[in-house]
């Protein structure tokens, strides 16, 4: 009973299409969702630090995919779902499918054990590689900005001197306080910025927001902490750049 529906990846998305994303598909039948995803929603509920929104939707996931599992039926049927198992990379079978199908087949033994020894032998030699977020939707809305800004300058450079409009004299800067690692501040500024344009006006809630960051953070600021982040955030805010908005941190 190999599942026909579509493969929603969650592995390599973006935190905010992650939590987007994962209420609808822990909420669907075992047989609506497809092998991929049914591996990176268990992969991403063995992750550590999950926001509680995620994490809340996630508890008792594993559970009910091993009755699920237990209720396939033999011969067919089970080989069937397994094909669909096989048909993923070792390294994204996470730790606890492996495991249900391991007991699965121990519990059934006879042909469905048959099927199923093969495929836990196969990921003997690989680890379960861990959830990790992706990048590439921020990175391709900072290219179309990025264009966006070249055009903008080129269109400026060529009009006359004398139609340009004269620009009022700039409002002194606020002064700020001096932050005790203006590296890192910097830093925290630049990727907070990221990904809020990358909401397209949505904004992200604070827990996902500050998992975002840390998981950027940790092989350039390993020793990150959420007071360190809120600290930051509180002071872009105190400078105009972003507000607190019914939870949600978004650009002004």
């Amino acid at each position: 009973m190999r599942p026909n529906a579509p493969t929603r990846r969650l592995r390599g998305a973006d935190p905010l299409t992650v939590e987007v994303e994962v209420p609808g598909l822990v909420n669907r039948p075992f047989g609506q969702v497809a092998p991929g995803t049914l591996a990176d929603l268990l992969s991403l509920s063995e992750m550590d630090g999950l926001p509680p929104g995620i994490a809340v939707r996630l508890r008792g996931y594993p559970e009910r995919v091993e009755r699920a599992v237990a209720d396939i039926p033999s011969g067919a049927p089970f080989a069937e779902w397994l094909s669909g198992i096989e048909a993923l990379e070792a390294a994204n079978v996470p730790s606890r499918l492996r495991t249900i199908i391991e007991a699965e087949a121990g519990r059934r033994g006879g042909l469905d054990a048959t099927a199923a020894e093969p495929l836990v032998a196969s990921w003997s030699e690989v680890d379960p590689a861990e959830f990790a977020y992706g990048e590439a939707r921020v990175q391709a809305r900072q290219v179309r900005e990025g264009s966006r800004r070249v055009e903008a300058v080129r269109g400026k450079q060529a009009r006359p001197a004398s139609e340009r409009p004269k620009s009022a004299r700039a409002p002194r800067p606020r002064k700020e306080a001096t932050p005790a690692n203006p590296q890192q501040d910097a830093w925290i500024r630049q990727m907070v910025m990221e990904r809020l344009r990358a909401t397209a006006g949505a904004g992200l809630l604070e827990p996902v927001l500050l998992a975002a960051l840390k998981h950027r953070s940790r092989d350039r600021f390993p020793n990150l902490s959420d007071h360190e982040l809120r600290a930051a955030l509180r002071s872009m805010a105190s400078s105009g750049d972003i507000k607190l908005s019914a939870r949600r941190w978004k650009l002004l």
